[in-house]
C-alpha cells in the first residue's frame, strides 16, 4: 500500500478537515461506495484509504477537491486556507458570516484591517507571528484548540477555538495551512459568567464563614487548613495565617489518637457528619464539634458550650436537690408553664408529672396569683429584691385547697430569659394556728376593752350594745343579743343586740320556760349551749326570734350565776358553723364582764343610797354636836360660876377637903368647857367656812408665830421657816391648822435646845408642807390614833389639852382635799406632813 495513502480514521479525517466526525464519516462512506476509497475494520476502528489507481486517483482527487470545496462551504465552522505565501485563498461561508465580511474582503483583507485586533486566551494582544496559522508556518506542526479573540472595529469581540494544520505537497514542502475556527463566543461568555459567579460565590461564602459566630475551619483531604474564621482563631488560639496550609495533626499534635482524631476519621471514612463534645481540661472548657465530610475535605464547626454544660451540670445538681428536699419545687418559663416539678410538689397538687409539665400555672393557682408572681419575677430580674415570698391558695386535682407559701428565685432559661423557680411549702397548719391566734387576740382585745368600758361606763345599755357589736364582729356572726330575765322569771326581754329587725330591740321577748326553747335550755344548762344546725338539733325547736331570722347556729350562755341568772348572752349565724373552745371561752368571758358590771351597778346603787343615808346621818350628827356644844356652854359656865361663888362666900366654913373638892369640880367644869369649845370648832369646820382664796402661807405662819411669841421666847425655841408659797385655801382654817401644829411642837418640846422647822416641797400635783420638831416624839403605834377626836397620849397632869387639836387639823386638811400624817419616833422628834393640791392661784 502506498504510504501516501495511508489508512485514516473518520476522526482523523474530520480533525484534518476541521469538520465533525459525522460529516466526515458520511463523505467517507459515499466515497467508498463510489470506489474511491477502500475501507475495513481494524479492531474497534474502521479505517479508509485511497485506492492507488491513477485514473481513479485523479477522479478521486477531483471528487476530493469537489468534496473539499463542498465541505469548506458547508462546514459549520469557519475555515480558511492560506497558501504557502501566507495569503488567504479560501474562506468558507461560516467564516464570512462570523466575520461579517465577504470572501473577497477576506481574501483581499478588509480596508479597515488595522482596526481589527486579535488576542490570545489570556486577553493579551496577539502578534501576527503568534497566530495559530503563523506558528504552523513556523513549525510545520498542527496547532489544536488554540483560543483566540477577534475584536471588530465596532468593538464587538468574538472568541474562536482554532485548529490549524499544514498541508504539504508531494515533495514535503508546506503548501497550505488550513485553519478551522469554532465560534466559542457564547461559551466564553458563559465561562466568564461562571467564573464571575464562582468569584461572587467564593466572596459570599467567605463573608458567610466570617459571619459564623461559631468557630469554623475547613480542611482539605490532606488534613491541611484551607479556611479558619476569627472565632476558630480564638478557640484554637492560633492565627489563620499560622494554620492555613498546615496539617492539623502538625499544628495540634495532641489531637492525634484523641476522641477528635477518632471521630473525624470516622466521618471521612463513612462520609457521614459527626457531632460530639470534647472537654479541654487545661482550659476547663467544653466544645461542641460538628464535622461535615466531603470528598475534598472536612468542614468543622466549633462551639464553646461551657456555659451550657455547666448549666446542665448545675441543673442536674438542682434536680437532685429538688428530688431530695421535702418541700415542693417547680419551675415555670416566661409563659408561666411548668417546665419542672419535683415529687413533693406532685404529691402536694395531686397531678401526674406528665399532665403538669407544660400546663399553665393557673392550673393550680388563681390568675391573680400568677400575675403577682410575675411582678415578683420582674423585681428579681431588676435586682430590686434578692428574694421574695408569696402566700396563696393552691388547688389540687381533687378540688382541695391548700394554703401554701412560695419562695421565688430565678434560673437562666434556655434563651435570654429566666425561669422562675418556686419552693412551695404547705402552711395550712401554720395559717390555721395564726388565724386561731389572731382570733384569740381579737377576742382577748375585745374582752379587755369591754372590761375597761365596764369600769368606766355606768350605762349598762351602752355596755350591752357595745358588747353585742364586739361579739358579733369578733366571731363574724350575724346576730348577737343580751336577754334580761324579767321579774316573773317567765320571759326574757331582748334588752340589746345587733342584726335584729328594726324596732324589736327593747320590746321583743322570748319565753324562759317554753320547752325546747334555746333560751330555756340555756337557763337550765350548767355551761354554754352550742348549736351548729338548729333545724336538725333534736334538743331545740325555736324560738320564733331565731327561726324568723333564719338562724342556723350559735352559742348562748347565762349572764350571772346558775342559781340567780340575770339573763342570757347569745350570738348566732345564718349558716352552719362550728365553734372552738376559744370561741366558747370568749362568750363566757364577755358574759362574766356583763355580770360583773350588772353586779357592780347594783352595788353602786346600794352604796349610793348608803352614802346618801350616811351623809344625812352625819349632817344630823354635826347638827347635834353643834347644838349640843353650843347649848352646853351655858350650863357649864353656870356650874363653874356657882362653884366659884360657893368657894368665895363659904371659904371660911369649908374644911380643906371641901375646898379641894370644889377646886376639882371647877377644874373639871373648865376642862369640859374647853372640850365643848373644841368640839364646837370641830363641827364648824364644814359649817362655818370661808371661801378658798389665794392665801400667803408665809404670812399665815408669821401671824401664828406672833401669836405664840411668848412661849417661844420663854422656852428659847429656835424656829426656822423656809419661804412658803401662796395657795388656794381658807385662810382662817389654815391659821388654825398651823396654830395647832406649832403649838403641839412647843408643848411637846425637848428639854434642851428645842427647835421647830417649817418648810415646803413643790411636787407635781401638790404642795408638801413639813412641820418638824426635835421634841419627845411619838411611838409608831400612835401615829394614826392621835388624829382621832379626844384621843390623848398623855394625862391632863402631864400635858394640858382636850385631844381635839389634831382631829381638827385632819378635818381642815381633808376639806382642802389634802392629807396629813406624822413620821416620828420617841425622843427623836416629829414631822407632820400636810399636802395641799396645787391649783392655779389668782390674786384678783
Amino acid at each position: 500500500m502506498d504510504t501516501k495513502y495511508a489508512p485514516l480514521t473518520a476522526q482523523e479525517v474530520a480533525d484534518g478537515l476541521g469538520t465533525t466526525h459525522k460529516i466526515a464519516r458520511e463523505h467517507l462512506a459515499r466515497l467508498t461506495e463510489q470506489g474511491t476509497l477502500g475501507s475495513k475494520r481494524v479492531g474497534d476502528t474502521r479505517v479508509w484509504w485511497l485506492l492507488a489507481d491513477r485514473t481513479h486517483r485523479e477522479a478521486d482527487l477531483r471528487r476530493e477537491r469537489e468534496l473539499t470545496d463542498q465541505l469548506l462551504k458547508t462546514a459549520p465552522v469557519a475555515i480558511s486556507v492560506k497558501n504557502a505565501a501566507g495569503e488567504t485563498i479560501v474562506a468558507n461561508r461560516r467564516a464570512q458570516d462570523l466575520l461579517g465580511l465577504s470572501e473577497r474582503e477576506i481574501l483581499d483583507k478588509p480596508e479597515d484591517v488595522d482596526e481589527w485586533d486579535i488576542f490570545d486566551a489570556t486577553g493579551e494582544p496577539l502578534d501576527p507571528e503568534d497566530t495559530p496559522a503563523a506558528r504552523v508556518y513556523q513549525t510545520g506542526n498542527p496547532v489544536f484548540n488554540e483560543e483566540v479573540a477577534i475584536r471588530r472595529p465596532s468593538g464587538e469581540q468574538m472568541w474562536f477555538s482554532v485548529n490549524a494544520a499544514p498541508i504539504f505537497d508531494d515533495d514535503g514542502t508546506l503548501d497550505r495551512v488550513v485553519s478551522a475556527g469554532e465560534d466559542i463566543t457564547e461559551l466564553k461568555k458563559r465561562e466568564r459568567q461562571l467564573e464571575q459567579r464562582k468569584s461572587d460565590l467564593e466572596t459570599e461564602l467567605s463573608e458567610i464563614l466570617g459571619r459564623i459566630s461559631d468557630g469554623f475551619y475547613a480542611l482539605d483531604n490532606q488534613w491541611c487548613f484551607i479556611h479558619v474564621n476569627s472565632r476558630a482563631e480564638e478557640i484554637l488560639q492560633h492565627t489563620a495565617t499560622d494554620l492555613l496550609g498546615t496539617q492539623i495533626w502538625t499544628a495540634f499534635p495532641d489531637a492525634e489518637d484523641s476522641l477528635f482524631w477518632e471521630q473525624v476519621h470516622e466521618a471521612m471514612d463513612s462520609q457521614e457528619p459527626v457531632s460530639f463534645e470534647v472537654h479541654e481540661a487545661h482550659e476547663d472548657r467544653w466544645l461542641e464539634v460538628n464535622a461535615y465530610p466531603s470528598k475534598t475535605g472536612l468542614s468543622v464547626y466549633l462551639k464553646d458550650i461551657s456555659q451550657r454544660v455547666h448549666r446542665e451540670h448545675q441543673l442536674e445538681r438542682y434536680e437532685k436537690i429538688f428530688e431530695t428536699i421535702q418541700d415542693g419545687v417547680y419551675s415555670v418559663d416566661n409563659d408561666n408553664r411548668f417546665t419542672m416539678v419535683n415529687d413533693a410538689y406532685l404529691e402536694m397538687v395531686e397531678y401526674p408529672r406528665e399532665e403538669l409539665i407544660g400546663a399553665h400555672s393557673s392550673t393550680v393557682v388563681e390568675t391573680e396569683t400568677t400575675e403577682t408572681a410575675q411582678e415578683i419575677q420582674q423585681s428579681l430580674e431588676s435586682d430590686e429584691v434578692e428574694s421574695s415570698k408569696l402566700e396563696a391558695d393552691l388547688y389540687t386535682s381533687s378540688g382541695r385547697t391548700i394554703r401554701a407559701e412560695a419562695t421565688f428565685a430565678l434560673l437562666p432559661g434556655d434563651g435570654d430569659g429566666y425561669e422562675r423557680v418556686g419552693v412551695v411549702r404547705d402552711v395550712s397548719d401554720r395559717v390555721a394556728r395564726e388565724r386561731a391566734l389572731t382570733a384569740r387576740a381579737r377576742q382577748q382585745k375585745a374582752v379587755s376593752e369591754l372590761g375597761q368600758l365596764a369600769l368606766e361606763n355606768s350605762d349598762l345599755d351602752d355596755l350591752f350594745k357595745q358588747a353585742s357589736q364586739r361579739v358579733a364582729a369578733v366571731l363574724e356572726n350575724d346576730y348577737c343579743k343580751v336577754l334580761e330575765l324579767d321579774a316573773t322569771a317567765e320571759h326574757l326581754l331582748l334588752r340589746q343586740g345587733v342584726g335584729w329587725r328594726d324596732g324589736i330591740v327593747g320590746t321583743a321577748t322570748v319565753s324562759s320556760v317554753e320547752a325546747e326553747s334555746q333560751a330555756s335550755y340555756t337557763l337550765l344548762s350548767e355551761g354554754p349551749v352550742i348549736v351548729t344546725d338548729l333545724e336538725n338539733d333534736t334538743r331545740l325547736s325555736g324560738p320564733e326570734l331565731l327561726t324568723s331570722h333564719g338562724i342556723t347556729s350559735g352559742i348562748s350562755t347565762i349572764i350571772g350565776s346558775l342559781e340567780a341568772p340575770w339573763g342570757i348572752l347569745g350570738t348566732h349565724a345564718t349558716e352552719k358553723k362550728s365553734f372552738t373552745d376559744e370561741d366558747i371561752s370568749f362568750i363566757q368571758s364577755v358574759a362574766n364582764i356583763l355580770a360583773e358590771a350588772i353586779e357592780r351597778q347594783r352595788y353602786e346603787d346600794e352604796l349610793e343610797a348608803l352614802v346618801e343615808a350616811l351623809g344625812e346621818s352625819n349632817e344630823r350628827l354635826e347638827q347635834f354636836a353643834y347644838i349640843a356644844s353650843h347649848d352646853l356652854q351655858e350650863p357649864l359656865r353656870m356650874i363653874s360660876n356657882y362653884l366659884q361663888l360657893i368657894e368665895s362666900r363659904y371659904r371660911d366654913e369649908l374644911d380643906d377637903d371641901a375646898r379641894d373638892f370644889i377646886d376639882f369640880a371647877v377644874d373639871g367644869a373648865e376642862r369640859m368647857r374647853e372640850m365643848v369649845n373644841g368640839l364646837l370648832k370641830y363641827s364648824r369646820v364644814d359649817t362655818e367656812t370661808e371661801p378658798f382664796e389665794p392665801t400667803d402661807i408665809e404670812a399665815v405662819v408669821e401671824r401664828v408665830l406672833a401669836n405664840l411669841q411668848l412661849p417661844i421666847e420663854q422656852h428659847a425655841i429656835e424656829v426656822a421657816v423656809e419661804p412658803l408659797p401662796t395657795v388656794s385655801a381658807d385662810r382662817k382654817q389654815f391659821e388654825q391648822l398651823f396654830q395647832n401644829l406649832v403649838s403641839n411642837a412647843i408643848k411637846y418640846r425637848s428639854d434642851t435646845s428645842p427647835q421647830i422647822e417649817i418648810g415646803v416641797t413643790e411636787r407635781e400635783t401638790d404642795w408638801l408642807f413639813a412641820i418638824s420638831d426635835n421634841g419627845i416624839g411619838i411611838d409608831t403605834d400612835h401615829h394614826e390614833r392621835i388624829f382621832e377626836v379626844f384621843r390623848r397620849l398623855h394625862s391632863h397632869e402631864e400635858y394640858a389639852g382636850t385631844g381635839i387639836g389634831l382631829a381638827l387639823c385632819r378635818k381642815i386638811v381633808e376639806r382642802h382635799s389634802g392629807r396629813i400624817w406624822v413620821e416620828s419616833a420617841p425622843n427623836e422628834g416629829s414631822t407632820f406632813y400636810v399636802t395641799i393640791p396645787r391649783t392655779e392661784v389668782s390674786n384678783e
